[in-house]
C-alpha cells in the first residue's frame, strides 16, 4: 500500500485539488490519498506545519506526506524530499521544512520543479512515483544549493513564567496556545499553575478529557501534537473567554514550590 496525505492551502471550491490527485494518481494508480487540511490560510506555512506535525504520528511506517502551501515563494528552488522516523514528507523549498522540523533522519534533498503550476504539478507527480516505484531515486538526489529556512515564533520562558500567545483557534472554539508538553513540564516542574488571558484566569490544572469538568467549565490539556489547549465542555472557549488569535498569553507557575 502507497499511502500519501495532502496539506494544501488549495480550498475545495475550485479545481486544484482535483487536478493534483488526478495528476498523482495517473503515475501511481493503487495510490491511497487522505486529507489533512485543504483550509490552511493562504501562504500560513506555519498553519500547515502544526497540522501535519498534529496527525503524522497516526500514519503507518512509510507514508508520505504532501504539503502544497505558498509553494511559489521560490519556484526555482524545487521540490524537498526529506525523512522524519518512518515518514517522507515531501515541500517546496520555501521555509516549510525547517518549520515543521529543525532535524531530519535524511534529506532535505532537492528534485528540481516546474515555475508554473503544471510544471510543478508534474514534478510532485514524478517524486511520488520515484519513492513508491524507483529503486534508487532518493539516493539520486542531491542537497539543495539554497535551503530556505524560518523560524516559529517561540515562547518567551523565564524561571516561574511561560509568555506565550494563541497559535490557532480550531473549528470547535478550542484556544491552541503556543506551547509544548515538553517546555512546559520542563518549566512547571511539578508546580501549580494558571494560565492568565486578558479577563480571565485557568487554575484548574490539567485535564486528561472535558468529562472531567462540568458543563460550560474550561478545561487545560495537550492536543496530538503535543500543544497546550484551552477548551470548555459543551460549549466554545473562544467565546467564553473573549480573546483572539495572535493575543498574549502567561503560564504563570508557583514559585513557592521547587
Amino acid at each position: 500500500m502507497h499511502l500519501l496525505s495532502l496539506t494544501t492551502d488549495y480550498g475545495t471550491s475550485e479545481y486544484y485539488l482535483a487536478y493534483l490527485k488526478a495528476k498523482l494518481l495517473a503515475q501511481v494508480p493503487q495510490l491511497q490519498m487522505l486529507d489533512i487540511s485543504h483550509d490552511i490560510p493562504m501562504e500560513d506555512l506555519g498553519m500547515a506545519a502544526y497540522q501535519l506535525r498534529a496527525a503524522i504520528q497516526a500514519f503507518p511506517p512509510n507514508a508520505m506526506h504532501l504539503v502544497c502551501v505558498n509553494e511559489f515563494l521560490f519556484p526555482d528552488l524545487g521540490v524537498l524530499i526529506a525523512r522524519k522516523k518512518d515518514q517522507w514528507i515531501i515541500a517546496p523549498n520555501n521555509g516549510f521544512m525547517h518549520l515543521l522540523y529543525e532535524e531530519y533522519d535524511y534529506g532535505p534533498v532537492t528534485h528540481s520543479g516546474g515555475m508554473g503550476s503544471a510544471e510543478r504539478t508534474e514534478a510532485i507527480a514524478q517524486i511520488v512515483y520515484g519513492l513508491c516505484h524507483q529503486y534508487g531515486y532518493i539516493e539520486s538526489l542531491q542537497a539543495p544549493a539554497q535551503l530556505i529556512t524560518k523560524y516559529n515564533i517561540n515562547p518567551i520562558v523565564s524561571q516561574d513564567q511561560i509568555r506565550t500567545r494563541i497559535y490557532h483557534i480550531d473549528h470547535f472554539g478550542n484556544l491552541i496556545l503556543n506551547v509544548h508538553r515538553e517546555l512546559f513540564d520542563r518549566v512547571r516542574a511539578e508546580r501549580d499553575f494558571a494560565v492568565e488571558f486578558r479577563k480571565f484566569t485557568y487554575s484548574g490544572g490539567l485535564k486528561d478529557h472535558l468529562a472531567q469538568v462540568e458543563i460550560g467549565e474550561l478545561a487545560c490539556s495537550f492536543n496530538h501534537g503535543d500543544h497546550m489547549v484551552i477548551s470548555a465542555y459543551q460549549d466554545r472557549a473562544v467565546d467564553l473567554l473573549d480573546v483572539r488569535k495572535e493575543e498574549t498569553v502567561n503560564i504563570s507557575f508557583n514559585p513557592s514550590a521547587s
